[in-house]
C-alpha cells in the first residue's frame, strides 16, 4: 500500500442499515442533453447506497454539468466513534488528488516566466545525485524522469511515515538509487517527482509550499474548505479515516502530514473540488495556452491506455475525453473526474480506504454522459 496513489483508474465500512447512512440529496435542474436529475439522483443513490451496505464507501459524492450541481449526497460516519454523519460539508484528505494543485502552481508560475518546464530540476534543487542532472520539471510533471518512489522505498511504513521529515530527507531516501529508467523515455509513478516540484515552487517563491498555494490557487477561487493538513489543527467538518480490517473498521494508520507533502498533503471538500475544476475553463488560474499543456497527453502510461498531462491523466470515457486523478492515503480515497467535451464532472471523496473507486466513477459517468455522438 502506498501512501498516496495517483493511478485514477486502478481498481483496488460500515455493519449499519443501508437507510441510517443515507443523507440528503441535493439535485438542480441539468443543463441540455444531461440526463433527467430524478432518474440520475435513483440510479446513482442505488449504486453508492449498496457501495455503503458492502463496506466500500462512506463520504460525498457530487455530480455536476456546466458547473451546475445535479446530484450531491452524503452517505455514512465522518466519526465513527462519535457516530457523527457525514454531510456534504465533510473535509477529506485527498492524497495524490493533491497533485492537480501542485501541477497548476507550477504552470502559472511558468505563465509568469518565473520559470521553465524545459528547465533542470538541478537548477532549483541542490546536492541532488549527478544521474539526476538532466531530469527537467516538464518529467517530474508527467512522472517521465525514472526518479525512484520515496513511498515504495523498503522501511517506509516502519521507520519514516509517522515521523516529521522534511521534503529534503523525504528526497534522501531515495538519492543514492539509480534512476527506475531514462528520464523522458518511459512512464513510472513516483510522488518523489512532485515532493521535488514543491521543493521548486518553494524555491522560486520564497514561499512556503502551503502559503504560496493558498495565495495563488485556492484564495482566487475562494477554495475556504481547502488547505494543507495539520493534524494538530481543529479542523470543522474533518472526516477520520479508516480501514477494513478482518475483524471490521479501524482507525487508519496514523501518517505525519509533513510525509506527503506536496504529493499529497492537502484537504478539501467536494464543492470546493468543483471550484477547482471549474476555474481550469477559464483564466483564473491559467491562460488558454497554459490550461492546454496542462491538459495535453504528453506521455503514454501504464494505466488502461491513459496517457499523463501535468497532473492529471488523460483518457477516454463512452468516448468523452477524460481527465482524472485518483488520491489514496490511509482512510481515504477519492477522484476527480472532468469531462470538458461534455462539460461534466464528478467527485468521489470518501473516508474509508476503498478498491473501488475508479469502477464507481465509471459507473457513475456511464449514468451521467449522454451518447457521443459519431
Amino acid at each position: 500500500m502506498e501512501i498516496v496513489s495517483g493511478k485514477p483508474m486502478t481498481r483496488r465500512a460500515l455493519g449499519l442499515g443501508v437507510s441510517s447512512l443515507l443523507g440528503a440529496a441535493t439535485v438542480t435542474k441539468p443543463q441540455k442533453g444531461a440526463p433527467k436529475a430524478s432518474a440520475l439522483s435513483k440510479r446513482a443513490n442505488e449504486l453508492l447506497a449498496a457501495k455503503v451496505k458492502d463496506q466500500k464507501f462512506m463520504g460525498v459524492a457530487l455530480m455536476a454539468v456546466d458547473g451546475r450541481v445535479v446530484f450531491e449526497k452524503a452517505y455514512g460516519s465522518g466519526d465513527l466513534e462519535w457516530d457523527a454523519p457525514h454531510t456534504t460539508e465533510s473535509v477529506f484528505r485527498l492524497g495524490s488528488l493533491s497533485k492537480p494543485f501542485t501541477a497548476v502552481a507550477i504552470a502559472q508560475l511558468a505563465q509568469k516566466g518565473a520559470l521553465k518546464t524545459e528547465d533542470p530540476i538541478v537548477k532549483y534543487v541542490q546536492d541532488l545525485p549527478k544521474s539526476w542532472k538532466g531530469v527537467t520539471l516538464h518529467q517530474l510533471l508527467t512522472h517521465s524522469s525514472g526518479v525512484p518512489n520515496y513511498t515504495s522505498q523498503p522501511g517506509f511504513w516502519r521507520q519514516v511515515v509517522m515521523h516529521p521529515n522534511t521534503p529534503q530527507e523525504l528526497v534522501s531516501l531515495v538519492r543514492n538509487q539509480p534512476l527506475d529508467f531514462e528520464p523522458g523515455r518511459h512512464w513510472g509513478f513516483s510522488n518523489t517527482n512532485y515532493i521535488l516540484l514543491g521543493m521548486v515552487i518553494e524555491q522560486v517563491t520564497k514561499q512556503r509550499y502551503p502559503d504560496y498555494l493558498r495565495q495563488a490557487v485556492l484564495d482566487p477561487l475562494e477554495m475556504k474548505n481547502t488547505g494543507y493538513d495539520v493534524a494538530s489543527v481543529v479542523l470543522k467538518h474533518r472526516a477520520h479515516g479508516y480501514t477494513l480490517s478482518p475483524h471490521g473498521l479501524v482507525n487508519a494508520t496514523y501518517v505525519d502530514m509533513s510525509v506527503p507533502y506536496s504529493a499529497g498533503g492537502l484537504y478539501s471538500t467536494a464543492r470546493d473540488l468543483l471550484r477547482f475544476d471549474q476555474a481550469l475553463y477559464s483564466d483564473q488560474l491559467l491562460n488558454a495556452n497554459w490550461r492546454e499543456r496542462v491538459f495535453t497527453a504528453h506521455i503514454l502510461t501504464t494505466v488502461d491506455s491513459s496517457s499523463h498531462g501535468y497532473g492529471w491523466f488523460i483518457a477516454r470515457e463512452k468516448g468523452w475525453v477524460q481527465h482524472t486523478h485518483e488520491g489514496g492515503f490511509p482512510g481515504f480515497s477519492t477522484m476527480l473526474a472532468r469531462y470538458p467535451e461534455a462539460r461534466s464532472t464528478i467527485v468521489l471523496l470518501s473516508n474509508l480506504s476503498t478498491p473501488d473507486i475508479a469502477k464507481m466513477t465509471s459507473a457513475l459517468a456511464e449514468m451521467l454522459l449522454p451518447p457521443k455522438a459519431a
